[in-house]
Protein backbone atom coordinates (compact mmCIF):
# COMPACT_ATOMS: atom_id res chain seq x y z
CA UNK A 1 0.00 0.00 0.00
CA UNK A 2 1.85 2.80 -1.26
CA UNK A 3 1.10 5.82 1.27
CA UNK A 4 4.75 7.50 1.45
CA UNK A 5 4.04 10.86 2.90
CA UNK A 6 1.28 10.63 4.69
CA UNK A 7 0.89 10.89 8.28
CA UNK A 8 -1.25 9.01 9.79
CA UNK A 9 -2.45 10.18 13.74
CA UNK A 10 -3.75 7.86 15.91
CA UNK A 11 -4.36 10.04 18.67
CA UNK A 12 -6.97 12.20 16.56
CA UNK A 13 -8.68 8.88 15.58
CA UNK A 14 -8.18 5.48 16.93
CA UNK A 15 -9.54 3.88 13.81
CA UNK A 16 -6.96 6.33 11.23
CA UNK A 17 -5.02 2.84 9.94
CA UNK A 18 -8.71 0.85 9.15
CA UNK A 19 -10.14 4.23 7.60
CA UNK A 20 -7.06 5.00 5.56
CA UNK A 21 -6.56 1.16 4.01
CA UNK A 22 -10.56 1.35 3.69
CA UNK A 23 -10.28 4.46 1.65
CA UNK A 24 -7.19 3.38 -0.32
CA UNK A 25 -8.78 0.17 -1.90
CA UNK A 26 -12.17 1.92 -2.69
CA UNK A 27 -10.16 3.74 -5.10
CA UNK A 28 -7.59 0.82 -5.89
CA UNK A 29 -7.34 -2.59 -7.30
CA UNK A 30 -5.56 -5.24 -4.98
CA UNK A 31 -5.89 -9.01 -4.97
CA UNK A 32 -4.92 -10.70 -1.54
CA UNK A 33 -3.76 -14.33 -1.68
CA UNK A 34 -3.32 -16.33 1.79
CA UNK A 35 -0.48 -18.25 1.68
CA UNK A 36 0.52 -21.22 3.81
CA UNK A 37 4.13 -22.94 4.40
CA UNK A 38 3.43 -26.76 4.21
CA UNK A 39 5.88 -28.65 6.58
CA UNK A 40 7.66 -31.57 4.72
CA UNK A 41 10.70 -32.52 7.43
CA UNK A 42 9.71 -32.28 11.09
CA UNK A 43 13.21 -32.27 11.49
CA UNK A 44 14.12 -28.97 9.85
CA UNK A 45 10.34 -27.50 10.45
CA UNK A 46 9.72 -28.84 14.03
CA UNK A 47 5.49 -27.88 15.16
CA UNK A 48 6.18 -27.47 18.83
CA UNK A 49 9.10 -25.06 18.43
CA UNK A 50 7.93 -21.97 17.18
CA UNK A 51 11.12 -20.40 17.42
CA UNK A 52 12.84 -22.25 14.52
CA UNK A 53 12.23 -20.73 11.27
CA UNK A 54 10.95 -23.11 8.33
CA UNK A 55 13.15 -22.78 5.53
CA UNK A 56 11.52 -20.97 2.41
CA UNK A 57 14.18 -22.37 0.12
CA UNK A 58 12.89 -26.04 0.30
CA UNK A 59 9.44 -25.28 1.58
CA UNK A 60 8.38 -21.80 -0.44
CA UNK A 61 5.30 -20.32 0.88
CA UNK A 62 1.50 -21.83 -1.22
CA UNK A 63 -1.47 -19.85 -2.40
CA UNK A 64 -4.54 -21.34 -0.89
CA UNK A 65 -6.97 -18.54 -2.02
CA UNK A 66 -7.25 -15.64 -3.50
CA UNK A 67 -9.99 -12.48 -2.35
CA UNK A 68 -11.42 -10.50 -4.71
CA UNK A 69 -12.13 -7.05 -4.80
CA UNK A 70 -15.00 -6.23 -2.45
CA UNK A 71 -16.10 -3.98 0.40
CA UNK A 72 -14.87 -5.63 3.33
CA UNK A 73 -15.96 -2.63 5.86
CA UNK A 74 -19.53 -1.50 4.59
CA UNK A 75 -21.70 -1.26 7.50
CA UNK A 76 -23.83 -4.20 7.12
CA UNK A 77 -20.68 -6.73 6.51
CA UNK A 78 -19.08 -5.12 9.39
CA UNK A 79 -22.16 -5.53 11.83
CA UNK A 80 -22.74 -9.23 9.82
CA UNK A 81 -18.89 -10.27 11.04
CA UNK A 82 -18.94 -8.55 14.48
CA UNK A 83 -22.12 -9.94 15.39
CA UNK A 84 -22.75 -13.30 13.40
CA UNK A 85 -19.17 -14.85 13.18
CA UNK A 86 -15.98 -16.38 14.88
CA UNK A 87 -12.84 -16.95 13.92
CA UNK A 88 -11.39 -20.50 14.61
CA UNK A 89 -8.19 -21.42 12.83
CA UNK A 90 -9.93 -25.04 13.66
CA UNK A 91 -12.59 -24.26 10.63
CA UNK A 92 -10.72 -26.72 8.25
CA UNK A 93 -10.71 -29.63 6.91
CA UNK A 94 -9.04 -32.47 8.96
CA UNK A 95 -5.86 -33.29 6.98
CA UNK A 96 -5.28 -28.98 7.11
CA UNK A 97 -5.98 -28.90 10.69
CA UNK A 98 -3.26 -26.08 12.89
CA UNK A 99 -0.70 -27.73 14.99
CA UNK A 100 1.84 -27.08 17.46
CA UNK A 101 1.66 -25.67 21.20
CA UNK A 102 0.80 -22.12 19.83
CA UNK A 103 -1.89 -23.22 17.66
CA UNK A 104 -4.05 -25.69 20.38
CA UNK A 105 -3.33 -22.81 23.21
CA UNK A 106 -4.81 -20.09 19.99
CA UNK A 107 -7.98 -22.67 19.45
CA UNK A 108 -9.21 -22.01 23.53
CA UNK A 109 -8.23 -18.66 23.33
CA UNK A 110 -10.85 -18.01 19.90
CA UNK A 111 -13.58 -20.45 21.33
CA UNK A 112 -13.57 -18.28 24.66
CA UNK A 113 -13.95 -15.28 23.17
CA UNK A 114 -16.91 -16.47 20.43
CA UNK A 115 -18.62 -17.86 23.18
CA UNK A 116 -18.14 -14.90 25.04
CA UNK A 117 -19.62 -12.66 22.01
CA UNK A 118 -22.47 -14.96 21.65
CA UNK A 119 -23.56 -14.29 25.26
CA UNK A 120 -23.96 -10.53 24.35
CA UNK A 121 -26.12 -10.63 21.48
CA UNK A 122 -28.65 -13.53 20.28
CA UNK A 123 -26.44 -16.76 20.79
CA UNK A 124 -26.83 -17.54 16.63
CA UNK A 125 -23.38 -17.85 14.72
CA UNK A 126 -23.52 -18.25 11.23
CA UNK A 127 -20.67 -19.76 9.06
CA UNK A 128 -20.97 -18.46 5.58
CA UNK A 129 -19.49 -21.02 3.14
CA UNK A 130 -19.24 -18.08 0.10
CA UNK A 131 -18.91 -14.33 -0.39
CA UNK A 132 -22.05 -14.58 -1.99
CA UNK A 133 -23.45 -14.79 1.19
CA UNK A 134 -22.23 -12.19 3.54
CA UNK A 135 -24.08 -8.80 3.05
CA UNK A 136 -22.83 -5.82 1.09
Amino acid sequence: MARSGETLDPSADPDVFRNATVAYFRDHDAVFELRVQLCSDLDSMPIEDASVRWPEADNPYVTVATLPRQDALSPARVRFVEDRMSFRPSHSLETHRPLGSLMRARLCVYSALASFRMTQDDGVTVEPATLDALPD
